[in-house]
C-alpha cells in the first residue's frame, strides 16, 4: 500500500468514485482523483473531488458541488492535458446538481493545476425526471483525432428518447463542443456506464463503450463516425460498469471489460467481469467472485511487466459482508496477480492509477466509501496500492535489554512486544522465541523476535531478558575460619569421615530482604575423576523434621544435616550441591575418608 486517503465527515463516501488522474501537477508523477458524493462541508451533500499527489499523497486541491445534494464526485475520471498546458486534467460528474433544474446533473472538466472549470457541461431537467447527467463520466481519448483528448458523459435519467432512455453526450476537449449524442429508447437507461476503447477497430480515432444494464448489454461506438460497432450481451446487471481494458491480448486493439455484478447465470449474488476482444468482440475471460463481483471494472496497465494489460475488478455494495473488495487479473494468463480482502464493507470502486511510485509498474486506485475509518460512519476511505513484487522485509525493532529482579521462584513471567512496520502489508505475522508473559529462568535468555508479511518476506531482531539469581552466602558452617563454598576435584575444600554427619547451613536474600520460602533442595555427586562424575543422588538427613532431600527454615537459615551413611557417600571426592527455589546452583567439594 502507497498511501490511505481518509473522509473527513460521517457520511461523506469518500472513494465512491476513483480514477487515475495523470500527472496534474507536472511532478513526472502519476497523481489520483477520488470522489465524495456526499462530501457537506460546503453544502449539505454538494459533494466533492479531490486529488492526491503521487509524491506523497498529499492534497492538491479540491473541488466542491455548486448546489446543495448535486452529488458531485458520483463519477471522477482523468482525461489528460485538455487545455495543452502540459498538465493532466480531470472531469467530474455531478448527477443530483439543480442548476438547470430538479435532476439535470452537471460534468466538469478540470483544469489539473488549480482544480478551475475549463468546461461545464450541465443537463436538461424534464417533467418526470432530469437527465441526471455525470452520473458516469470518462476521457473518451481522441475521438475527432484534432489532437486534444475529449470526454464522454452519461445521463441515464434523460427522458429525450421516450421515459428514462438515457443520453450520453461526447464533448470536444479542445472548445467543448457537442461531438457525439447518443440516445437510447423507453427505459434503456442509456449512460449508467460509460468509457473509452481507445481505437478498438484500429481506425485512428478512440472508440466509445456504453453500458445499458436495463439491457443486460454493453455497445461498443466508432468514435469518429458514431455508429454502433457491436453489442455485447449477458443476463443479470451486465453493463453496471465499462472500461477500456487496453491490449490484454497483445493483438494491437484495445480491449474492453464489462462488470455484471448480478450474474444470474452464475447463482444468487454473483457477479462476474467479461474482458472482449476488441478486434472482433470475442470473449476473452470471465471472471467471477461472490457478492455482486463486477460493480467496478477498470483497465489495470501492465502492473506485471509482462507486456500485456491487466484488467482490474471490484465488489458492488453487499448485505453480508463478502471479503472480496477487489482483484487484479494477469491480461495474459487470466491468474489472479492481486486480492484486496476482509473488508467490513465489500463495496469498491477501482481504477488504474498509472505509475504512482515511478517504479515503471503501473498502480492501481482503490475506494471504499462505507468503510468506517474513524468510528463514523460512511466517511469512507482511498487507497493507492503498488502491485509490483514486495521484496522488502518488515522493519521491526525489538525492546531494549530487560533486566529481571531476582525472585525464589522458578520462572518470573515477562511482559515485552516488538513493533513492526512494513510498506505493503499492515499487519505482517509476529513470532517470538519466547513468548511474551511467559516465564523466564535466572540467567540471560536471547529472545528472537521474527517478522514475516504476505509476500514472505522476513526480518528478525533479538533482544536478552537478565535475570538475577537469588544472593546466597554460606554451605559449610566455619571450622576456624569462614563459611566454605566452591573448590575442586583436585582442591576439596573440607575432608569429613565416613559415616560422619555433614552440617549444611545458608542464607539466601533478594536484595535487602531474606529468602524464607521456596523449595531449596540438596543432592551429591560422586567423581571418579576430573571428568568422571557420578549420577547425582539426592541427600539424606539424620533428622526427621526435614522433608526428603528438601533443606528446613531455621530462623533466618536455611539447615540440612546430611547423613553420610544414609545418603551413601562412600570414600573419595564428593560435591554438594544446594539447588536453591530459583534454579539457581551452589556447591562444595569434599572429600569422605
Amino acid at each position: 500500500m502507497l498511501f490511505t486517503f481518509n473522509g473527513e465527515l460521517p457520511g461523506t463516501n469518500l472513494g465512491f468514485s476513483v480514477d487515475g488522474a495523470g500527472d496534474v501537477n507536472g511532478d513526472g508523477f502519476a497523481d489520483v482523483i477520488v470522489g465524495a458524493r456526499n462530501d457537506s462541508r460546503v453544502s449539505f451533500q454538494a459533494g466533492s473531488a479531490q486529488a492526491y499527489s503521487g509524491v506523497d499523497g498529499a492534497l492538491l486541491f479540491i473541488f466542491d458541488g455548486e448546489t446543495e445534494d448535486a452529488r458531485l464526485g458520483w463519477s471522477v475520471a482523468g482525461v489528460g492535458d485538455v487545455n495543452r498546458d502540459g498538465y493532466s486534467d480531470i472531469v467530474v460528474g455531478a448527477p443530483s446538481d439543480s442548476a438547470n433544474g430538479p435532476g439535470a446533473g452537471a460534468a466538469y472538466v478540470l483544469s489539473g493545476t488549480d482544480g478551475s472549470i475549463l468546461f461545464r457541461f450541465r443537463g436538461e431537467s424534464a417533467v418526470f425526471d432530469g437527465d441526471v447527467l455525470g452520473y458516469s463520466v470518462s476521457g473518451a481519448g481522441d475521438v475527432d483525432g484534432d489532437g486534444f483528448p475529449d470526454v464522454i458523459v452519461g445521463g441515464p435519467g434523460s427522458s429525450r428518447g421516450g421515459l428514462n432512455s438515457g443520453v450520453v453526450h461526447v464533448f470536444s476537449g479542445r472548445d467543448g463542443a457537442m461531438l457525439h449524442t447518443f440516445v437510447g429508447v423507453i427505459g434503456d437507461g442509456l449512460g449508467y456506464s460509460v468509457s473509452a476503447a481507445r481505437n478498438a477497430d484500429r481506425d485512428g480515432h478512440s472508440d466509445l463503450i456504453v453500458g445499458v444494464p436495463v439491457r443486460n448489454e454493453a455497445r461498443l461506438y466508432s468514435g469518429l463516425t458514431g455508429f454502433m460497432i457491436r453489442t455485447f450481451h449477458r443476463v443479470g446487471a451486465f453493463g453496471a460498469s465499462v472500461r477500456g481494458a487496453g491490449d490484454v491480448d497483445g493483438d494491437g486493439h484495445e480491449d474492453v471489460i464489462v462488470g455484471n455484478p448480478l450474474d444470474s447465470a452464475l447463482g444468487p449474488r454473483v457477479g462476474s467481469a467479461s474482458v472482449f476482444s476488441g478486434a472482433n468482440g470475442t470473449l476473452l475471460y470471465l471472471f467471477t467472485g461472490p457478492e455482486r463481483f463486477g460493480g467496478a471494472v477498470s483497465g489495470a496497465g501492465d502492473v506485471d511487466n509482462d507486456g500485456f494489460a491487466d484488467v482490474a475488478v471490484g465488489s458492488a455494495q453487499s448485505a453480508s459482508g463478502s471479503s472480496v473488495v477487489a482483484k487484479v487479473f494477469s491480461g495474459r494468463t487470466g491468474m489472479t496477480l492481486f486480492a484486496l480482502e476482509d473488508f467490513s464493507e465489500p463495496y469498491s470502486s477501482v481504477s488504474g492509477a498509472g505509475d504512482v511510485n515511478a517504479d515503471g509498474l503501473a498502480d492501481i486506485v482503490v475506494g471504499t466509501p462505507f468503510v468506517d475509518p474513524r468510528n463514523s460512519e460512511g466517511k469512507g476511505k482511498a487507497y493507492v496500492f503498488s502491485l509490483a513484487p514486495d521484496r522488502v522485509p518488515p522493519v521491526i525493532t525489538c525492546p531494549e535489554v530487560i533486566t529481571v529482579p531476582c525472585s525464589e521462584h522458578h520462572d518470573v513471567p515477562v511482559s515485552f512486544s516488538a513493533t513492526v512496520t512494513d510498506e505493503c502489508d499492515p499487519a505482517p505475522i509476529i513470532s517470538y522465541s519466547n513468548s511474551p508473559g511467559s516465564g523466564f529462568a535466572i540467567g540471560t535468555t536471547v529472545v528472537t523476535v521474527t517478522a514475516q508479511d504476505t509476500s514472505g518476506n522476513e526480518s528478525q531482531c533479538s533482544f536478552s531478558v537478565i535475570r538475577a539469581p537469588l544472593g546466597f552466602t554460606g554451605f559449610l558452617p566455619p571450622i576456624g575460619g569462614a563459611d566454605v563454598t566452591g573448590g575442586s576435584f583436585t582442591d576439596p575444600l573440607r575432608t569429613f569421615k565416613v559415616n560422619s554427619t555433614i552440617p549444611v547451613k545458608w542464607r539466601a536474600f533478594c536484595g535487602s530482604d531474606m529468602v524464607s520460602t521456596g523449595t531449596h533442595t540438596l543432592q551429591a555427586i560422586k567423581w571418579s575423576s576430573q571428568t568422571n562424575p557420578d549420577p547425582p543422588i539426592d541427600a539424606t538427613p539424620t533428622d526427621a523434621a526435614t522433608t526428603g532431600n528438601q533443606f528446613r527454615l531455621t530462623g533466618d537459615e536455611w539447615h540440612f544435616n546430611l547423613d553420610t551413611q544414609a545418603t551413601g557417600l562412600s570414600a573419595g571426592i564428593w560435591q554438594l550441591i544446594a539447588t536453591l527455589s530459583d534454579s539457581s546452583q551452589h556447591s562444595v567439594w569434599i572429600q569422605i575418608k
